[in-house]
C-alpha cells in the first residue's frame, strides 16, 4: 500500500498504519476497508463502543478510551455525590442512542434511578420539557446529556439567558466541556471529558501559521472545511480553535508515537541487523504480525505511562470541570475518574453558588425517596418516588422495601441497623422457681391444697348431713378433686418448662376449669330439675349420683383428648 502527496515536494511512501479518523461515523468504515490488507488504522477521537468488536475491527486500536468508560465515570460522579435520582436527555443519533442504553444499565446497576428520558429530535421544543420539569414537583432537577454537538447547541439556545438559567444542574459529556470552556454553557453546569495532556507551546505555534506557511495540510484543511483564503480568515479560525484546548491534538500527537514504538520493537525482533530496502522487505515479509507489537506497545508521554487494554484502547483518565461563576476564571475541576483502576478522586466540592435552587432540590431523600424508618414500607407515587406507610406490628419489611409480610409463627419482626426486614424465633420466657413471684405463687397454692384436703376430709366424715347430701355428695368431691389438681398445677407451670411439664400442666388447668365449670352447671341443672318437679310427687330423672359421676366422667374424656389434640398441633408448630 503507497501513498502520494498532491506536493511536489513529497514522494511516494510505503505505509506501516493509517492515524484517523476523528469520529466513530468514519472510523468504523475505514477500519473495515484496511483490514482487507491487515493495515492498522488508529483514530486519536472514534469513542463508539462497537468499534471494540474485534470480529468486526480486528486492526483498530484508539489512543483514548471508549464511551463505556466515560459512562461508568459518569455514574461513578452520581454515586459518590448521592445523585441518585437524575433525567437523562439525548438525541436521535446512533451514537447518542446507544450512550442512553449503556448508561441506563449502569445507572441500574447503581440504583440510580431514571425520573424521565427525554429524547430530542429536530422538532422538539426543549423550553416546553423544561417548562413541564419546573412544574412537576417530583421531577429531579439533575439533567444528565449524552449526545453530540447538535443537542448540545440546542440545549445553550433554549437555556442560556433564559428563565431555566440555574434552575438545574446540568451534567454532559465532551461536547459540553467545550462551551464550558469558552464561558456559553450554562451556570453552574458540569463536564465530563478526556482528561490528555496539551502539546507544549502548541499554542504558540499554531498562532504563527498564516497564508504562507509550509505545512501541506494546512492550507487545503482551511480552505475545504472553513472556506479560508486570506490570512485574516486564518487568524479568526486559528484563534477560535486555541479557545478549545488542544487536548484533541495532544491525543493526535500519541498516534505516531504508538506506530513508532511498535515499528521499533518489530524490528528489532523480526529484522535485527538489517538495512535500508532489506529493512523494508523484511518488513513487509512479516507484516502479518506487526499488529501484535502495536497492542503491546508501552511508553511515557508527558510523565504518564502510556499501554493499550485487551480490547486495543488505551487508559488516561476522565475529569469533571464546573463552569466558572466568574467569565475570567478557568473552569473548576471538580474529580478525575482513573479508567485502568476504576475510581474516582474528589478534587473539589463542586460550586451551587450559580444556582437558583437550594442543594436539597439535587438530593432527591429531600423530596421524593424519602427514607423510611424501621417498620415502615415505600408507597410508589412515581416510577421513582414513594412515600412512607407503616406495616403491622407482627409484619416485617421485604427485601425490596414495598410491601409487608407476616412473619412465620413463633417468630416476630427483628429491628437491626435501623431496619426491620428480619424475623427471629421468640425466645421463650419463664418464672424462676426461687424467685419472689414464684415463692408466693407456690405458697398460695399450698395454702389451697391444705384448704381442699381439710374441706374433703370434713366432707367425707359428714357425708350423712342433710346439707351435704342435698348438695350432692359425689358433685361436691369431684369440683373439690380437681380444685386440688388446679392448686397441683401452679408449681408444675412455674419450674422450669420442658416438654413433660408443660403437658402435665396444661392437662391438670384445663381439665380442672373445664370439669369445675362442668359440675357447677350440673348442679344448676339439678336444682331446676328438683324444683320444678316438687309440685308432683314423684322421682326425679337424671338426677342421681350414677348419672352425675357418668355425666362428668364422659366430659372428663372429651376434655383429655381436646387437650391431646391442642398439644399434638403446638408440637407441629415447634
Amino acid at each position: 500500500m503507497h501513498f502520494t502527496a498532491t506536493d511536489n515536494s513529497l514522494t511516494s511512501y510505503k505505509v506501516v498504519g493509517v492515524i484517523g479518523t476523528d469520529d466513530s461515523i468514519t472510523s468504523g468504515p475505514v477500519a473495515q476497508i484496511l483490514s482487507v490488507s491487515n493495515m492498522p488504522l488508529i483514530s486519536f477521537w472514534a469513542s463508539n463502543d462497537a468499534l471494540s468488536n474485534k470480529l468486526i475491527y480486528p486492526n483498530f486500536w484508539r489512543v483514548l478510551a471508549p464511551d463505556t468508560y466515560l459512562l461508568l465515570g459518569l455514574t461513578d460522579f452520581l454515586t459518590l455525590h448521592n445523585f441518585n435520582y437524575v433525567s437523562v436527555m439525548f438525541s436521535g443519533t446512533r451514537r447518542s442512542i446507544s450512550m442512553y442504553w449503556t448508561l441506563k444499565r449502569q445507572l441500574s446497576l447503581m440504583k440510580i434511578c431514571v425520573s424521565r428520558k427525554l429524547m430530542i429530535n429536530e422538532g422538539t421544543n426543549i423550553t416546553d420539557l423544561l417548562s413541564e420539569m419546573l412544574n412537576d414537583e417530583l421531577a429531579s432537577r439533575i439533567i444528565v446529556v449524552v449526545g453530540d454537538h447538535m443537542l448540545t447547541n440546542a440545549i445553550m439556545s433554549s437555556v442560556s439567558g433564559s428563565v431555566f438559567e440555574g434552575k438545574f444542574l446540568w451534567i454532559g459529556n465532551d461536547f459540553w466541556e467545550v462551551y464550558i470552556h469558552r464561558n456559553r454553557a450554562p451556570q453552574g453546569s458540569i463536564a465530563l471529558h478526556y482528561n490528555s495532556v496539551p502539546l507544549p507551546d502548541f499554542s504558540s505555534y499554531l498562532r504563527g501559521l498564516d497564508i504562507h506557511n509550509k505545512n501541506p495540510w494546512f492550507l487545503k484543511a482551511l480552505t475545504d472545511i472553513d472556506g479560508c483564503s486570506d490570512t485574516d480568515c486564518i487568524k479568526r479560525r486559528i484563534e477560535t480553535t486555541i479557545e478549545n484546548p488542544s487536548k484533541v491534538l495532544a491525543l493526535m500527537d500519541d498516534c505516531p508515537f504508538v506506530i513508532a514504538h511498535a515499528l521499533d520493537r518489530f524490528l528489532r525482533s523480526k529484522c535485527p541487523g538489517l538495512r535500508e530496502k532489506l529493512v523494508s522487505n523484511c518488513f513487509y515479509a512479516n507484516f502479518n504480525n506487526f499488529s501484535h507489537f502495536i497492542s503491546e506497545v508501552k511508553f511515557e508521554r508527558n510523565l504518564q505511562m502510556f499501554e493499550f487494554s485487551k480490547e486495543q484502547h488505551g487508559f488516561g483518565v476522565f475529569s469533571m470541570i464546573q463552569s466558572a461563576f466568574d467569565i475570567s476564571a478557568v473552569p473548576l475541576e471538580i474529580s478525575q475518574y482513573i479508567i485502568k483502576r476504576r475510581t474516582t478522586v474528589i478534587i473539589n466540592r463542586i460550586s451551587t453558588s450559580q444556582l437558583l435552587i437550594p442543594y436539597s432540590m439535587l438530593e432527591p431523600q429531600n423530596y421524593c425517596m424519602i427514607p423510611c424508618s424501621a417498620g415502615e414500607y415505600r408507597y410508589y407515587i412515581s416510577r421513582c418516588c414513594w412515600k412512607c406507610r407503616e406495616c403491622q406490628d407482627n409484619q416485617r419489611v421485604s427485601e425490596d422495601f414495598e410491601t409487608c409480610e407476616r412473619c412465620p409463627s413463633l417468630h416476630w419482626p427483628k429491628i437491626s441497623k435501623g431496619k426491620r426486614n428480619k424475623c427471629e424465633k421468640i425466645t421463650p420466657d419463664h418464672f424462676d422457681l426461687f424467685s419472689l413471684k414464684s415463692t408466693i405463687m407456690i405458697a398460695v397454692a399450698c395454702l389451697g391444697i391444705i384448704s381442699v384436703v381439710y374441706i374433703l376430709r370434713e366432707y367425707l366424715k359428714n357425708k350423712l348431713h342433710p346439707v351435704i347430701k342435698a348438695s350432692s355428695l359425689e358433685l361436691s368431691v369431684i369440683q373439690l378433686v380437681f380444685i386440688l389438681l388446679g392448686y397441683l398445677a401452679v408449681p408444675v407451670i412455674v419450674d422450669r418448662p420442658t416438654a413433660l411439664k408443660c403437658t402435665i400442666g396444661a392437662l391438670l388447668f384445663t381439665i380442672s376449669f373445664s370439669i369445675l365449670y362442668f359440675t357447677m352447671l350440673l348442679k344448676a341443672i339439678r336444682v331446676y330439675r328438683i324444683f320444678s318437679s316438687s309440685k308432683h310427687v314423684k322421682t326425679v330423672s337424671y338426677t342421681s349420683p350414677a348419672f352425675q359421676v357418668s355425666t362428668s366422667a364422659t366430659f372428663l374424656c372429651f376434655e383429655v383428648r381436646k387437650c391431646q389434640k391442642d398439644l399434638y398441633l403446638i408440637k407441629q408448630i415447634q
